[in-house]
């Protein structure tokens, strides 16, 4: 029997891995992070994420503390070869689903480090900065490593499993069978962030535009306080020695900007990539993040998607190290997550090609055939409706509502203080149901199960008829009735809600109930032990 340095040792320290590893401590597991850099890097990369991943930063209990990280995500415009608006992907109106705006704007550089500092409270955690992993082997029980720290000293570790969150060029992927997949999507493109003197922001744009000019393809996007980053796509005609100069630099941004009126904080030679793994787990080794996928920037979903990735893959993982599940359910993480990065990545390229088409005769066509398809008007659509439920896994897709996003409202709980309900036993299945004239013959059939109930009530008296039946019942009151709007919309009773909040299975009636009984069970035998 092997002695384990840690349950999981996590390769990677940007958002996704410290997240990640937040996750896995607070549920309990012995955690090791090896990150090859001694600090944060400096420079902003994402400069946004959604909903759904602040939910997951709310498990770890940093929503909050991010508040100085963040601002507010504008919706995007598409202006046409002639500056005309041709397109508009418009943030959520509320009230909001998850209760946390839509989308947020941040400072990655700052966030990270506030993730890190969240860390240091947690004495299951151990981080270990300047340590470049260099080999990496497996056995059946194990996951053994070496790395090097900045002083050349050697280190040997032994962990259960290891997951890789080092980035696009990551050396946990190398060292497994897995193989990117291209979506055919390579493109040069050059990055620009900028401090902008106060004076100066005034006359920029307000919101988020893609400038789909022929001549030149380029991107603006408002980030917090002082910083507005430019994107512009690099041409064969561009002195490729010089992308990155000063002077290149402020030739591209001279419609904006004197060099009197900013700084450049950073900037970057990128190529745009939609590459996704084909396999994310390797018996004890498994891909999180940019490891296994790269999108284009289009959705803004490329941190959003690793943040789902750690949601997805922490549950199953601590309860196959807890044996609470065999390590079967290890593979549903890539049956549920690759799908799900695929379609979301083709839509980015789509989006994308919106903006990039290069001839003026094609530029002109694709205007004229959105002005039609808009009936006169630029089209409209939700950014946050564009993203996709899950389609395959852990669901009973005979139910309504199966694979998709559980909302998540305010509540007020019995002793009078007003929660996010995710703040309701963290991390574990839950059936969410409304007092109705069937909640006696629901909790009578969902109490077997030692699953938490969540009972929607418009005042707790309404609660003690059923208290003495299930002593895991737990009665809320909505403030902001976003699962009562969610239910109406479906005609649901209720739903079993998963651990990372997407909703197993929805049922409109009692026989309905049973029947998602019946399919979860089905599902406890085949990943339980």
């Amino acid at each position: 029997m092997f002695n384990f340095d840690f349950d999981v040792s996590i390769v990677g320290y940007g958002p996704v891995g410290s997240t990640f590893a937040a996750l896995l401590a607070d549920m309990g597991l012995k955690v090791g992070v090896f990150e090859k850099n001694e600090d944060v890097y400096p420079k902003p990369r994402a400069v946004g994420f959604d909903h759904d991943a602040m939910r997951i930063f709310q498990q770890i209990n940093c929503a909050e503390l991010f508040r100085p990280a963040l601002s507010d995500f504008k919706s995007t415009v598409y202006l046409g070869a002639s500056g005309q608006i041709i397109q508009k992907i418009l943030t959520l109106s509320p009230p909001f689903p998850l209760t946390w705006e839509p989308h947020f704007n941040c400072d990655q550089p700052l966030l990270e480090s506030l993730i890190r500092e969240s860390n240091t409270s947690r004495s299951n955690l151990t981080v270990f900065l300047d340590h470049e992993i260099k080999v990496c082997n497996q056995s059946s029980d194990a996951v053994h490593f070496s790395c090097v720290d900045g002083k050349g000293l050697i280190h040997n570790f032994r962990s259960r499993y290891m997951v890789g969150c080092d980035g696009a060029s990551s050396f946990v992927r190398k060292s497994t069978n897995s193989k990117l997949e291209s979506f055919d999507y390579d493109q040069h493109w050059i990055v620009v962030d900028m401090k902008i003197d106060e004076e100066v922001l005034e006359r920029l744009p307000k919101t988020n535009i893609q400038f789909c000019e022929p001549e030149r393809p380029s991107t603006y996007i408002v980030c917090p306080k002082n910083h507005r980053r430019w994107e512009f796509m690099a041409l064969e005609t561009d002195p490729k020695e010089e992308l990155l100069s000063e002077d290149f630099i402020w030739g591209l941004l001279k419609r904006w900007l004197k060099p009197s009126e900013a700084k450049i904080w950073r900037s970057a030679s990128y190529r745009f990539h939609a590459l996704v793994a084909d396999e994310w787990l390797d018996e004890r080794v498994l891909l999180c993040g940019d490891a296994a996928h790269q999108t284009p920037p289009f959705m803004g979903q490329g941190m959003c998607q690793g943040i789902r990735d750690a949601g997805n893959l922490a549950w199953k993982l601590s309860g196959v190290i807890k044996k609470e599940f065999e390590p079967n359910i290890l593979k549903t993480y890539t049956n549920e997550r690759r799908p799900h990065v695929i379609e979301t990545t083709v839509l980015a390229k789509k989006l994308g090609e919106i903006l990039t088409i290069r001839d003026p005769v094609k530029a002109a066509a694709r205007d004229e055939g959105m002005h039609i398809q808009g009936q006169g008007k630029p089209i409209e659509m939700v950014r946050q409706n564009l993203i996709p439920p899950l389609r395959s896994g852990i669901f009973d897709f005979v139910a309504p509502g199966a694979g998709e996003v559980f909302p998540q409202p305010i509540v007020q709980i019995e002793n009078g203080l007003e929660i996010l309900m995710d703040d309701i036993e963290k991390f574990k299945f839950r059936f969410v149901i409304q007092n109705n004239p069937s909640c006696h013959s629901l909790i009578h059939l969902f109490k077997e199960l030692d699953i938490p109930i969540v009972l929607l009530v418009s005042n707790f008296l309404e609660a003690l008829e059923y208290k003495n039946e299930c002593l895991k019942l737990i009665p809320v009151i909505e403030v902001n009735g976003a699962v009562s709007r969610y239910f109406q919309n479906r005609d649901l009773l209720g739903a079993l809600v998963r651990p990372d909040h997407y909703v197993y299975a929805g049922f409109l009636e009692l026989d309905g109930a049973k029947g998602v009984l019946k399919s979860f069970r089905e599902h406890k035998a085949q990943f339980s032990i």
